[in-house]
């Protein structure tokens, strides 16, 4: 690739700090032995945190990053719209399921997904078992609230894993699971703003029930009956049949390696 390609390509992996630094023939040799995949994804990483920089006023202007900078990145706005992201993919929830209202204060308990709303169980086949209790789901009746069922998976995108990260960042608290800590205060993550970050990200076209579409279509690509897709997406009618997606065979071929290169390359994080 030539290197005016990929300075307009990649210009965000190539700068330093908020200055645009044209590759080297050092960089373009390294660069050679990776996969395009690769660098789209670090792109991306930096497009990310030169967002959250931008939004939170993180003092970034030229490199190295510190370390405190990459904690509070990790830790706080992206490491709760990543695990969320993940929640509500394997969950099949709609985005308002696992966000708020408001961005501060008190929350309503009875609408609104606590930290004290999560169940851990094992089972035989699945394995280890996170269970959310929403109150607040679109299609539950008064009183009788839905559950979102989680099950292990292997590697970096394990649902289980993910809400376990978000409850260790809140110790005992009872408060929004999908949230993070501000010099101190807690924000709770509203939809809108959960939005505005994708977008900032480069992904302009995620609507509030894109992750539920997205798992039910992968599950029914891989060859879940109907069913088990009902019930993991609590649908009681074939209205289910609206969010499914088709999957090409070479659709279906790219996502089953996708997760089996997701799930070697994170057997060992946690």
């Amino acid at each position: 690739m030539e290197p005016t390609t990929l300075l307009a390509d990649f210009k965000d992996f190539f700068t330093d700090g908020t200055a645009e630094r044209p590759p080297s023939l050092a960089d373009l040799v390294l660069l050679g032995g990776w996969k395009l995949s690769t660098l789209k994804s670090y792109n991306c990483s930096v497009k990310k945190f030169r967002a959250f920089c931008l939004q939170t006023k993180e003092p970034f202007t030229a490199l190295p990053i510190t370390v405190t900078a990459l904690e509070r990145f990790a830790c706080g706005l992206a490491g709760t719209l990543a695990d969320l992201a993940i929640v509500a993919f394997w969950g099949l929830a709609r985005l308002a399921e696992l966000t708020y209202d408001s961005r501060s204060g008190p929350l309503h308990y009875g609408g609104s997904l606590l930290s004290s709303d999560v169940a851990f169980s094992c089972d035989p086949s699945l394995g280890e078992v996170a269970t959310l209790t929403i109150r607040s789901a679109k299609t539950a009746s008064p009183g009788n609230p839905q559950l979102i069922v989680l099950s292990q998976q292997r590697g970096i995108l394990c649902p289980v894993k993910a809400v376990k990260r978000r409850l260790a960042e809140i110790g005992e608290a009872r408060t929004s699971l999908s949230g993070y800590q501000v010099d101190g205060r807690r924000v709770h993550l509203n939809e809108l703003r959960l939005l505005e970050a994708v977008t900032a990200g480069g992904h302009d076209r995620v609507l509030g029930h894109s992750f539920r579409v997205g798992g039910a279509s992968l599950r029914a690509a891989l060859g879940m009956p109907a069913s088990d897709i009902c019930n993991l997406g609590r649908w009681s009618s074939a209205c289910y049949k609206l969010y499914i997606r088709p999957y090409s065979a070479e659709d279906t071929r790219r996502s089953k390696t996708i997760l089996l290169n997701v799930a070697c390359d994170g057997e060992d994080l946690e």
